[in-house]
């Protein structure tokens, strides 16, 4: 009963939550955690980008995400001028 109780609850977390930018899929408990770079990442997140049409990327790893940035532009407006908004995560 306290399993489902849980599966439940987070079902309904995941129900009222925006959605997540485009990405890979994740595999079942591991996520996209053998989709990640071991090395050259930043072309791997390029080809990521082109092939999802997006400069805004999403990948999760155990419970984990990331937010990957392909553009400057993004990044600038997210990391420096929307600060505050989202120091807290």
């Amino acid at each position: 009963a306290v399993i489902l109780k849980n599966a439940f609850t987070r079902w309904i977390a995941n129900a009222n939550r925006a959605p997540f930018p485009p990405g890979p899929k994740p595999k079942v408990l591991i996520g996209n955690m053998l989709d990640f770079p071991y090395r050259d990442a930043s072309i791997h997140y390029v080809e990521w980008g082109k092939k999802y049409n997006s400069d805004i990327l999403h990948a999760s790893s155990l419970g984990n995400h990331f937010v990957v940035l392909n553009s400057l532009t993004d990044a600038e407006e997210l990391l420096e001028r929307r600060a505050r908004i989202y120091s807290d995560r």
